[in-house]
């Protein structure tokens, strides 16, 4: 790869690296409600050691409804 093209993509690297953290913590202002209720219906309650046959990950997306992106880490996934 010529040192060109690297120096174009380093930036993006590093804007992705200071963003990605963002995207995995718990917003518990946001998702508080939906998860506690989530949680009582036992609905995010997954086996996440294989992520490739999680079994409960339909029904935990389901509850997390469009807030699943936003709410996913409080639950695990």
């Amino acid at each position: 790869m010529a040192p060109g093209v690297l120096l174009l993509l380093l930036p993006v690297v590093v804007v992705m690296l200071l963003l990605a953290p963002c995207s995995w913590a718990c917003n518990e202002a946001v998702c508080a409600s939906l998860v506690s209720k989530c949680l009582l219906l036992k609905s995010c309650e997954c086996d996440m050691t294989d992520r490739r046959n999680c079994t409960c990950c339909t029904d935990c997306h389901r509850c997390l409804e469009r807030l699943y992106t936003d709410c996913c880490s409080c639950v695990g996934q």
